[in-house]
């Protein structure tokens, strides 16, 4: 039997919450955590995991428990999870898990299928890279040819601090000489790689949304932004679809299958260029 929340209500106490957290930075939502920790002797973590777990419900239209409050934190947790991979599920599961009909038990055995899955499929799928997808983009797209292309650790660009830490690009390419795309130049390009953020499932669902917000991030630092989120794929283009036109215009969500054998042939030259350069 799981054990019995702390708080009964826990949406119905966190939701005022949300909107005071947000509006902090870092240090202010660290002091206001471990002001709610006091008055409710929770741990930090665990309201965190709340807030965010929150977050998520609302965005699915969910803003209170259901009769019983058969909705526990760990439950929503594993359900982001599971419809991360699979999306159209997401809507389902809730329901399923409100109405009574699902366990946090049958949801954790859920995810463990889902993860074998997702494991099987990465095994049979060609060993490619982050770096050899996004320079395979870049040449299908004339924007840039092999040797015009620096690729650089994130770490080493002047604005990777703005970015959220746990969820920052995966790699930062330049263009020495630049590239004209029409009345834009191409020189500074970003790459996301959502299958490097991981987390585990308390954490999934803050890493997810701080993926997102650095997504939203880098087009006001970089020409070009590739991302590569076969799981967040859904996300990923609600969030392009929501943006203004100038703006979407600098996302490439890069597709599973396009470029694949040029990737997949760059992708062993990229390693050995690498271990020669260490």
């Amino acid at each position: 039997m799981p054990a019995e929340p702390k708080i009964k209500d826990w949406l119905g106490y966190i939701r005022p919450h949300i909107a005071n957290y947000e509006a902090l930075g870092r240090g202010g939502r660290r002091d206001y955590i471990a002001k709610l920790s006091e008055e409710t002797d929770l741990s930090d973590n665990s309201l965190r995991r709340m807030i965010f777990a929150a977050q998520f419900l609302e965005g699915e239209g969910v803003t209170e428990l259901p009769p019983g409050g058969k909705l526990a934190v760990g439950a929503v947790e594993r359900v982001a999870r599971i419809a991360a991979r699979e999306p159209d599920k997401r809507r389902q599961l809730l329901a399923d898990v409100m109405a009574g009909k699902l366990t946090i038990f049958q949801l954790r055995k859920m995810l463990e299928k889902s993860e074998k899955a997702a494991k099987r499929a990465r095994k049979q799928a060609p060993e490619i890279s982050v770096v050899a997808r996004a320079k395979a983009e870049l040449m299908s797209r004339n924007i840039a040819t092999l040797t015009d292309m620096v690729d650089v650790d994130i770490l080493s660009m002047p604005d990777a601090r703005w970015f959220l830490s746990q969820a920052r690009p995966a790699r930062a390419i330049i263009l020495p000489l630049g590239k004209k795309a029409g009345e834009r130049r191409i020189q500074k390009i970003v790459v996301f790689d959502e299958t490097v953020v991981g987390g585990t499932e308390a954490s999934f669902i803050r890493l997810r949304k701080e993926f997102i917000q650095n997504i939203l991030i880098a087009p006001i630092f970089y020409d070009l932004v590739l991302v590569w989120a076969p799981s967040l794929r859904t996300d990923v283009n609600l969030l392009i679809n929501s943006m203004r036109d100038e703006v979407q215009s600098q996302i490439v969500l890069m597709e599973q299958q396009a470029n694949i054998e040029k990737a997949s042939s760059l992708s062993p030259i990229l390693a050995k260029t690498r271990r020669a350069a260490s």
